[in-house]
């Protein structure tokens, strides 16, 4: 039996060369300036970090926020702890003018009339009550150790009150060092012709008449609480 004839098998048909068109795979065509579908997805994917979303406006707001907070904060705690304080007995508060130590002897001039703070001489009187006038940069530097002044104006001679101020002296409360913080003087000119005047570090109490139990307040709300914690 001779060879059975099978049927030729199509010659394959070559390619045109032509490459199909996006249009035929269903695919869009891409503009020539517009990125590939890939490189904007991995792009999006990368979250930038939040100081580069924040404007620099927002910092400055933040800030400023702060320092109110902070301010504030400071004012309500001094208000808050002086809230319960009597301002009778407390005394007004005067702007501080240093603490400054300035030769013995020499003149200082005060802003503040009496004074609370200043310039003062290198060391302080002696706590108790003097009927002879003691300088103001002596008794300016018991303030700075927590100790309170009591200045008597009294022209025509006021003997009452030296006597109440010698019994506080002995009967006033002792701080931790045992110690009575308490200096007299006379003084000349208080403001409004007042009696006597009660001072602190920074805090004053005038009084057109002398009160021992206003003095014994003021005292009890201030000693101890100078710059210096020292006796």
């Amino acid at each position: 039996m001779g060879p059975r004839n099978r049927p030729k098998k199509a010659a394959p048909t070559r390619s045109s060369g032509v490459k199909p068109s996006k249009a035929s795979t269903g695919v869009p065509p891409r503009t020539p300036n517009q990125p590939s579908t890939a490189k904007t997805m991995i792009s999006a994917s990368q979250p930038k970090s939040m100081a580069s979303r924040r404007p620099k406006w927002l910092w400055l707001v933040i800030v400023i926020v702060m320092l109110i907070v902070l301010v504030g904060g400071g004012l309500y705690y001094y208000f808050r702890s002086n809230s319960g304080q009597d301002a009778s007995t407390f005394g007004e508060y005067v702007p501080d003018e240093g603490r400054t130590h300035v030769a013995e002897g020499s003149a200082i001039a005060y802003k503040a009339n009496p004074p609370a703070s200043g310039p003062h001489y290198p060391s302080p009187e002696p706590w108790g009550i003097y009927t002879n006038t003691i300088a103001q940069g002596y008794w300016v530097h018991n303030l700075e150790h927590g100790g309170i002044a009591v200045l008597y104006d009294c022209p025509n001679g006021c003997q009452s009150v030296i006597d109440q101020l010698e019994q506080a002296f002995k009967t006033f409360p002792r701080d931790k060092y045992g110690e009575v913080k308490l200096v007299g003087t006379p003084y000349s000119g208080l403001p409004n012709h007042a009696q006597a005047a009660a001072i602190a570090w920074d805090y004053r109490l005038i009084m057109n008449t002398f009160d021992v139990s206003k003095v014994l307040a003021f005292y009890n709300a201030h000693v101890d609480r100078g710059p210096e914690d020292i006796p």
